[in-house]
This record gives C-alpha cells, structure tokens and sequence, in this order.
C-alpha cells in the first residue's frame, strides 16, 4: 500500500500499528446515520485497549470513535468527545483543519488506503506535549451497502520524550548551555509544530503562544522572505550546517542566531517540513567585533609604532613582527624574517646571556632595558636594548614572549666616546650647551659640568658628592628620603625613564623648562654610573609664548583692518591740525611739551595701527599632496615628551588618507587641536584620530578626547573667546580660517564631560 510516511525512526511503528488495527477489526460500523443525535463510539473493546490514541471522524468532521489513549492524550472524558465536532478536543491555537483534509477527499485528490503522516504540537488542560501520527481514510464494512461509508482514521502518538532526549542529544555535543539551543519544527508552509524550552528561554514566547503559528513571527520586516530562501535552500540539499541571520525577541530585542537545518521529506522524497536547531551567538558576535577592534587597534598600534616589536614563542622562533624589527636586522621587509629564530641573531659573546634572559623571562614574567649586540643581515654588529614581557594562555601557563628592540648605536656611540676617550670626553663634558650630570647608585652626584651648574644655579663645589636632591626646592622636592630610595629601587632594575621634560623651580628663582635624558654607563672598575643630560628648552617655550601672542595680534589686525579708513582718516586730520597749532601758535614751554606728547602718542598709534594691519594679510598656501596620518605621527613625535608627562595615550587610527592642502597650516591645525584636548586632561587620559567617509567621496577626521569637556561651547569659535585661564581665544579661529581657506570645516560635534569631538570635513575636491 502506497504511503506518504517519511522514513525515519518511530515511523515504522506508527505503521505497523495501523496495519494491526486494520487487520484486527478494531471498528464496528452500525451506528444510525439516519438519526444523528444517536452517537455511541463505534471502536470495539480492542480498539479501546490499543496502545495509540485512535480517532474516527465522519465526513462532517464529528468524531464517532475514539479509544482511551485518544482520551488520555488530549485529557478528556469519552462523553466530552463523542458526537462532537474534532475541533472540540483543541484550543484556539491547536485547531488541525481537517476540513482541508476532507475537502481534497471529496475532490479525489487524497485516495482512501494511503497513508499521510503529520506532527503536531499540541496544549491539553494540563499540560503541552508533541504528537505526530498517520492520517488515512478508510472504507468501512463495504458488504454493507446501508453502512458503508468512508471515515477519516488518525492514530496519534505522544512523542514529547522523543523530542526531549533529541534535544538532548543535541545539547551533550556541544558545550553551550542547552538553555541557548532552541530546537524547532516546522512545516512546509512554515507554521510551528515543535518548540522546546531553549526556543522559549532564547526567544521570550511559550510554546502556546507560537503553536500553529508562522516561524516569520521571528524575522523582521526586512528579512520577511527568511523561510523561502531556507526552504529553496534545502530543495537541493538535505541539511544545511551553518545559517547565520537575526531573529527577534517577543520583546522586540534582536538575537544574533546560528542555525542548524535538517529537512523532513516524505518517502517520495517531497520536503514537508523543517526541523531547526538554533543557537543563540548574540555575545559571541558581540565579542568578535570586540575582539577585531581590539586586533585592529593592536595591530595599528604595532605597525605605527616607532620601535622594533617582536612576538617569539617559547623557543625564540619569531611569530610576528613590524617592520622596524625587519630594519633594525636589515631586512628589507617581514616576510624574510618571519618563522626565523631571534636567537641567531645574537653574537656568540651573547648568545649565552640571552638564553640565560629568556629563561628569566619565562620565571619572572619581565626583562627591562638589556642590552645586547645583534649581527644584520649585511653582517654589520650594531648594539641593541631589549624589554620583554611574558604571555601566559588562557590558562595562565607560558604561551610567549612580546618583546621590544631599540637599535641604541647612536647612544652607545656616545658613551664609548665618554669611556674610550677622555679628551674627547672633557670637550664634550666642558664645552657642551645642555648640562651634564653623573649620578652613582647612592644618588650622590658624582660630576657636573658648567652648564649644568648654571642651569640648576648651584656651583660644582656645592653639587659633587651631596645627594642629587639638594638641586630642588623644598616644595618641589617633597621628601629627599622617599625620593632617594626610588631612585635607588629604579638604579638597580634600571627601570628609569630615558626621555622626559621637566619644569622645575630649582634653587635659583626662575622656572628651568628642560628636556632630560638618561642613559646607565658601566664603568672599567664595574660600578654603573647614570648619565643625565639636560637641554633648556625655556627660551624655545617662551617664543612659543611669544607666537600665541602673536596670533592674537593677528586677530587684532583683523578687526583693525576692518575699521582702517574710520581710523585713518581722522586720525590723519588730527596729526596735521596739531602739527600746524604746533608750528604757528606762540605757545609757552608747558603747553609745548603737551603739544609734543600728543604728537608722540599720534606717531606711536599710527605705527601701533600699521604692525597689527600686518596681522590681517590673507595666508600664502602652497598646496601638494598632504598625507594625514603621517602629518600626525609628526605631530605625535613632536608632543611625546608632553603626552608621556601627562599620562596621555594618543592613538592615530588614520590610514590612507591624502589631501590636497599646505602641510605647514594644516599641522597648525591639528596642533591647536591636539594641544586643547591635551589641556582638558591634566589627569591623564585618551586622544583618538580617526576618519569617517562619506557617499559623496568627502572625508571627515574626528579628534576625540575623554577629558573635562567644553562647558560654554556656544562662542568657541569667536576671537578672543576662551574658557582657560590663559589664551589668546584665538587658536581655534585661526584653526577654522586656515581650514576654510582649504575649502573644508572645522566643528564641534560633541561635548560634555567624558567626551569631546571635533570634526574636520574635507570636501571631496580635496580629497586625493
């Protein structure tokens, strides 16, 4: 007999089940169908007794036979069903719509004897359960011509535990909560028929709720064609391993989801439905842009940045390096280094030393500035310093090391100059412009030079030998005993800062603004002794004081030049009229001397009119190509020192971007910017540079700061307006009128406590 029963596991048991009610005359037909309120179950006593829910509906739908297990599955009493309609044992949400069913009988489009199997999902009084079953319709006693008649015949079978120990099945592959898998069945149309307790932990409906209903309840409107590209999908192959799409939430949040899909076809191989395992990778997808930002933003980091970084495992082989490291060797790129190992490198003399550090590394967790001689490709020795750090596995065992490689020839050029050669040594140390200061591991001074005596304001016979705190004012100084025990701490691990500025009040009255540093030099006898070398840098300050106000005179200028014919014309009548009172009035002594004062003043505000007009000249730009982010590593370079001072973290995110301007003005630009959000962050904090483009092929970069904000932000652009303490008001007006005269603009975008943006849009004929 033909069937339309899929081939799987339980199936056959549903069909041999039917057979046996068929063979066995579960049914008898004489009941009146001429008086229809007379109903009595037409199922025999051994239809009663059958393991499987049994149903027989008339072609009117009313349900004239039913067994104890058709009872006990839908929780009703015998007297409740018999003689009603089918609908009679569902809830709304539950209906089976059998009239379809009888409909395609009456039209000779479903045959009697075949077999046509479905799953449901079903809600009872007390409980909810899964079924699935075999329809069929069947011909009654047919030697009976007053009985015969055809009934539709359904065997329903409580597959809940089946379902329930697929799902764990399911759930034991895997290691994700089986809270987070959702396991739902569909038919072909897509309506509901399964939906287990992960569906309802993910996706926020019960089973009641979604049962009968369309599986498009979990796509939104722009995905709403979801199902048919699935179910177009699975016509040309049975199971689909990996889908990924968006699913909503009853309460309209959005989930991330990950489905697996098997198809449910007949034995005709004709797809019925689908079943669909769905996992919920909403903090997975959150943690892989998380986690391709911060790859990103490393990434960046490592190819910008001005050192050799190297990453090694365990036994030296290098994983990843930037391009500084291929240079430092004297490769021409990294590819030709990559999978080599770092310890070949090494000379034989420290080849021994560094296996000795790499092991320390690995117990410590860290090496600090050691220094080290490499052999280059060109077989050139050149000396190198190396800090290195541990990287543990997720388990926090040793997985590697990141380390960071500063070619040091310049520096220990000098300080062999230092060792090997005293003259050379007292010229350098006698004649040189920026002072010079020995410090022992005591912190005692053991030499200066003049320069340095003149800069601290304290003589050479005063300094030797006394600790190198006495050069401080107490305020500045703060605790000598405190101070002097760091320096001995960071002495022996040399963990002492190589570049710094400084501005300190020493014990002459004047702010010194120095630019200092450091280098450790081991002498003959084996005593290490720090160099410090100190450049004043307060007179280069003072002329960037000086250009400030300078800027400001510039926006006087402006204004004057606005008013220049109001001012020149009378002014130029009063200096004639009093030059000619002066020469023809007879006048006494005093009143001469008056007249003169006037002439002075005169002659003093027509130069004073002429040296501010000369600040409103338009500028004179030349435009070539600008690359962005290189004019802001300039910039970078530039402020490390303040940055580092500060506790100040600036990261360049910008790649690629080229504009036509004049690279001197521009950087004028983003240094009034970088210097403001510098400013708003006496703390410490972070600066980013980024870009945004835009359809009509513009580009905008954006300079973020997390520093105190912009309180009254309305007038930031007017001169002379500033909310600092000190300023002209005038460097974001020069900004703005440097970037017009570029065709672009400068705004602020956002600004509040915490977050402050501004924008410099490019328009797209500037953009290369």
């Amino acid at each position: 007999m033909e069937n339309l029963v899929p081939d799987k596991p339980g199936n056959n048991e549903v069909l041999n089940a039917l057979n046996e009610f068929r063979n066995n005359l579960l049914i008898f037909v004489n009941y009146n169908k001429t008086d229809t309120s007379i109903v009595q179950n037409i199922l025999t006593e051994k239809g009663q007794d059958f393991k499987f829910g049994i149903r027989l509906v008339n072609r009117n739908g009313v349900i004239i036979g039913a067994n104890r297990s058709f009872c006990s599955l839908f929780a009703k009493e015998e007297k409740e069903i018999i003689g009603e309609s089918y609908n009679s044992v569902y809830d709304k949400n539950n209906s089976e719509d059998l009239e379809e069913l009888l409909m395609l009988y009456d039209r000779n489009l479903l045959k009697p004897n075949i077999d046509y199997y479905f799953e449901r999902f079903i809600t009872t009084r007390d409980k909810s359960l899964f079924v699935d079953g075999i329809n069929t319709f069947v011909n009654t006693d047919e030697s009976s011509n007053d009985n015969n008649e055809t009934l539709l015949l359904t065997l329903f079978r409580d597959v809940t535990k089946e379902k329930a120990t697929i799902g764990e099945t399911i759930t034991s592959k895997t290691d994700i909560d089986p809270s987070k898998i959702a396991i739902i069945s569909v038919d072909f149309f897509g309506k509901i028929i399964s939906w287990n307790i992960g569906a309802e932990k993910i996706y926020g409906y019960s089973a009641t709720e979604v049962a009968g209903k369309s599986i498009s309840l979990l796509f939104s409107r722009d995905r709403k064609n979801e199902f048919k590209k699935i179910i177009q999908q699975l016509k040309d192959e049975n199971n689909i391993d990996k889908y990924e799409t968006t699913n909503k939430k009853k309460n309209g949040s959005i989930v991330q989801a990950l489905y697996q899909i098997s198809s449910i076809k007949n034995s005709k191989g004709i797809l019925t439905g689908i079943t669909i395992i769905s996992y919920d990778i909403t903090e997975q997808k959150r943690n892989e842009i998380k986690l391709r930002k911060n790859e990103e933003m490393y990434r960046t980091l490592i190819e910008t940045s001005p050192d050799a970084i190297i990453m090694l495992d365990l036994n030296g082989k290098i994983l990843m390096s930037n391009k500084q490291v291929a240079v430092t060797l004297g490769f021409e790129n990294v590819e030709e280094i990559q999978e080599q190992n770092i310890f070949s490198f090494f000379t034989p003399r420290d080849k021994k030393r560094i296996f000795r550090d790499a092991r320390i590394v690995i117990e410590t967790g860290i090496l600090r500035n050691l220094e080290y001689t490499i052999i280059r490709k060109n077989g050139e020795q050149i000396p190198i310093e190396i800090s290195a750090s541990l990287i543990l596995d997720m388990f926090g065992k040793p997985d590697g090391i990141i380390g960071i490689m500063r070619d040091i020839s310049e520096r220990k050029k000098a300080e062999d100059a230092l060792k090997n050669s005293e003259l050379r040594f007292r010229s350098i140390w006698e004649n040189s412009n920026d002072g010079m200061r020995l410090t022992n591991s005591e912190g005692n001074i053991v030499a200066v030079n003049k320069a340095y005596c003149s800069l601290i304001g304290i003589a050479e016979k005063d300094l030797v030998g006394r600790p190198y705190t006495l050069i401080y004012t107490q305020e500045e100084c703060g605790d000598p005993i405190i101070r002097i025990e760091n320096y001995r701490k960071k002495f022996v691990t040399r963990d002492i800062d190589t570049y710094r500025q400084t501005n300190y009040k020493y014990r002459r009255q004047d702010s010194v603004v120095l630019i200092e540093s450091f280098s450790f030099i081991d002498l003959e006898n084996g005593e290490p002794l720090l160099l410090g070398i100190y450049h004043d840098i307060t007179e280069m300050k003072k002329n960037e004081e000086e250009l400030k106000n300078a800027e400001k005179f510039a926006a006087i200028g402006k204004q004057a030049a606005i008013l220049s014919h109001e001012i020149k014309t009378p002014l130029a009548s009063i200096k004639m009229n009093i030059d000619m009172l002066y020469n023809k009035i007879s006048m006494s002594e005093n009143n001469q001397k008056s007249f003169q004062i006037v002439q002075k003043e005169i002659k003093r505000l027509e130069s004073l009119l002429k040296n501010l007009l000369l600040y409103s000249r338009e500028l004179n730009l030349v435009f070539h190509p600008v690359d962005i982010e290189k004019l802001v590593d300039n910039i970078q370079d530039l402020m490390k020192p303040v940055l580092k001072k500060q506790n100040i973290t600036l990261f360049n995110y910008l790649t690629n971007l080229r504009v036509r301007g004049d690279f001197r003005n521009l950087q004028t630009v983003f240094l009034h910017l970088i210097e403001n959000s510098i400013e708003s962050m006496p703390d410490g904090g972070v600066i980013e540079i980024y870009s945004k483009s835009h359809e009509d092929i513009s580009c905008s970069v954006l300079i973020k700061d997390n520093g105190c904000g912009i309180s009254e932000n309305t007038k930031i652009f007017d001169p002379f307006f500033t909310t600092k303490a000190s300023g002209t008001g005038l460097g974001l007006t020069i900004a703005k009128n440097i970037l017009k005269q570029h065709n672009a603009e400068l705004t602020l975008i956002s600004s509040r406590p915490g977050e402050t943006i501004f924008e410099i849009l490019f328009k797209n004929n500037n953009v290369e």
